[in-house]
This record gives C-alpha cells, sequence and structure tokens, in this order.
C-alpha cells in the first residue's frame, strides 16, 4: 500500500521489517522473493542501494529485474530503455511497472555522475563544470539518442527533484555542480 501511495520510506521500512522476519528456509524462498520484487526497486530509490547479484539469484528473481538492475549500476540509458519497454507487460502484471519507472532517474543520475568523474580527470580544474555536450555524448554512445536541448531539460530535471546541487548555464551550456555534496542521497517524495 505504502508503493502505491509513493511513501516509499515507509514502504522500505515496512518491507525491510518483513524480509528481516521472514523465516531462511527454502519453503520461505518464495516469501523473500515476492518481499523483493517490491524492496529491489524501493531500497534503489530510497537509499540508491542496489542488489548483489548473488541476492537476485539465490531467490531467483526475475533475468528482467537483474537486466533493469544492471543499467541501473552501469548508469546505462539506453539499455534501462529497452529493458523496460520489452518487459512492460510483465512489470504491469507483477505490479512495479511505476516502481520501474521511477528508476530512470537513477540511471540518469549514475550516468551524469560518471560523465562528471571522468570530466574532473581530464580537467581537474573545471571539474565542478561538466559541458553538456560531454553528457549528451555519453548517451549518444550507448544509443540513447537526444538533442542538447533533451539533455538541457534531464539535467534540469535532476536538479529540481533535488538528485543533483547545481545549475545548467543555458548560455554556456554547461551544468555547474556544487562543490559540496552533488550527489546528494536521493529521495523520492
Amino acid at each position: 500500500l505504502a508503493v502505491y501511495e509513493e511513501d516509499f520510506e515507509c514502504a522500505d521500512s515496512y518491507q525491510t521489517y518483513a524480509y528481516d522476519r521472514c523465516l531462511g528456509g527454502r519453503e520461505h524462498r518464495k516469501q523473500r522473493s515476492m518481499i523483493l520484487k517490491y524492496l529491489v526497486p524501493v531500497k534503489i530509490l530510497t537509499r540508491n542501494q542496489l542488489p548483489s547479484e548473488a541476492l537476485l539469484r539465490k531467490y531467483a528473481l526475475d533475468p528482467r529485474v537483474a537486466e533493469v538492475c544492471g543499467a541501473v549500476r552501469e548508469g546505462a540509458v539506453a539499455q534501462f530503455e529497452r529493458a523496460l519497454a520489452k518487459n512492460m507487460e510483465l512489470f504491469v502484471a507483477s505490479g512495479v511497472f511505476l516502481l520501474m519507472e521511477r528508476l530512470r532517474q537513477a540511471v540518469y543520475r549514475r550516468l551524469l555522475k560518471k560523465v562528471k568523474l571522468i570530466h574532473q580527470a581530464m580537467r581537474p580544474e573545471k571539474a565542478v563544470q561538466v559541458p553538456l555536450r560531454l553528457y549528451a555524448a555519453a548517451l549518444t554512445w550507448q544509443g540513447y539518442e537526444c538533442t542538447l536541448d533533451e539533455v538541457e531539460c534531464i539535467c534540469a530535471n535532476q536538479i529540481y527533484r533535488g538528485h543533483v546541487k547545481g545549475y545548467v548555464s543555458h548560455k554556456s551550456g554547461i551544468l555547474v555542480l556544487s562543490k559540496k555534496e552533488p550527489f546528494p542521497p536521493m529521495s523520492f517524495e
């Protein structure tokens, strides 16, 4: 119920409680798997915490969930979009599509963080001034075609939602990140 009401902090608390108190034997594996179906995306949303490959295998979570988690882990936007489109019916039927859809912001953020680190290594003196064209190039390299205006919109949404601290300089075509904690913990309130 908390997931459907988009109270992800509460959902995290309840589902973690249920998971921790579910017995660990073979006969309880199905119950843990059902809890994890919701807990995995909620943990990504609330704590930016990705499940281990071992956990996904142990509870035989659908490989399509693992595919989405892998895209989030890598910041692979095109892979995420393909996995979401390809598995939409399954996610809708199991009641997690809206949760999976929400993970898009985590994927954008992860890729932006990687682009920032690469830019920082290349130009340490301008580490907090990330050219939008680099982010656009990273998206294009992954097979996700978008214009510079779309990249600017993605970055502006990340800032608006509080996933990134900084501002977009339209005139200069750069994203200026905060020097102190430019990527705060994600929250979806």
